[in-house]
């Protein structure tokens, strides 16, 4: 009897222990229910936009658009690293502290931008290289360092060797479809300044090329050649002018990291705006259905003898 009674004890102790594990893993027990939810995660705050210092500002500004950098962006997000190949070159070496052009200064930049942010630059830019021999060897830099953004300085010896605007426009343009295709975000920069090339025709179109392929692909483009003009206006009488028309000053490569910085900056933080879809027109109302003329009704017969 003892033993029986001890046996339908036991059972009882297992069902309430079974009960209450299935409680628990529906959610029903007090720890559960106390437990605090979890607020949702806020969005990251858009970091401030790199200001342009005094000395780089001009009348009219430089005005980029907003184009957004999914790739890039998506490297920040997931570890706060982004990886930049930069190519194209100078038309002229440089020497000293500034050997590296504007991409040093704008990798400080954006890195005090944005905190937490770790820039990696990998310059392999070659003097002189036209976009037509640049092609092939792109395609082998981006499998070799895998970046999220390729900073592309472009035209400037294409101009100068008088490459037909049209084929250049062809090439570059592959090239920016081809690294999208890749998951590459792309930032083109402009051809140099030179007063001397102003009124020249095939500088200027390759000029107005390199504009046309950003605005037809949608990539983000800094207007070098806009900016340092318009820096070149403002600073006329202060300083003599450099014997080498293409010589710029370790001022203006500042200025074009600071444009290209704040450029970049936006465009990390920009939302994309979908086109609003418009509602198609209402329908006209239908004609009314023509009526068949009224036949006229015969005029009276007069009298006869009348």
């Amino acid at each position: 009897m003892a033993r029986a009674l001890d046996v339908k004890r036991l059972s009882l102790v297992r069902l309430a222990l079974t009960s209450a594990v299935i409680v628990l893993a529906l959610g029903g027990g007090r720890a559960l229910a106390a437990e605090p939810e979890r607020p949702a995660s806020q969005p990251q705050p858009t970091p401030p936009v790199p200001a342009i210092t005094r000395e780089c500002q001009t009348p009219a500004g430089v005005k980029t658009a907003p184009i957004p950098l999914p790739n890039t962006l998506r490297a920040l997000q997931q570890r706060k690293k982004i990886r930049i190949l930069a190519i194209g070159g100078a038309s002229t070496a440089r020497s000293g502290p500034d050997r590296g052009g504007f991409q040093e200064v704008f990798e400080r930049i954006i890195e005090g931008a944005i905190k937490g942010l770790d820039v990696e630059i990998v310059n392999r830019g070659v003097s002189g290289e036209l976009v037509r021999d640049a092609k092939e060897r792109l395609k082998v830099e981006v499998a070799l360092t895998q970046p999220d953004m390729v900073l592309w300085q472009v035209g400037t010896s294409d101009a100068l060797a008088r490459v037909p605007a049209q084929e250049f426009e062809t090439h570059v343009g592959d090239m920016v479809r081809w690294l999208r295709a890749h998951k590459v975000d792309v930032v083109l920069v402009g051809i140099q300044y030179t007063r001397s090339l102003a009124h020249d025709p095939s500088y200027q179109a390759i000029r107005r090329a390199v504009r046309r392929v950003a605005q037809r692909e949608g990539v983000l483009r800094v207007g070098r050649y806009e900016a340092t003009e318009a820096l070149e206006r403002v600073r006329q009488g202060r300083q003599p002018t450099p014997p080498d028309p293409f010589a710029t000053t370790e001022g203006s490569y500042a200025c074009v990291a600071q444009y290209l910085a704040q450029a970049v900056t936006l465009g990390l933080f920009a939302r994309r705006v979908e086109p609003r879809r418009q509602r198609p027109p209402n329908p006209a109302p239908a004609p009314a259905p023509e009526m068949a003329p009224t036949p006229p009704r015969p005029l009276p017969l007069p009298p006869k003898g009348g």
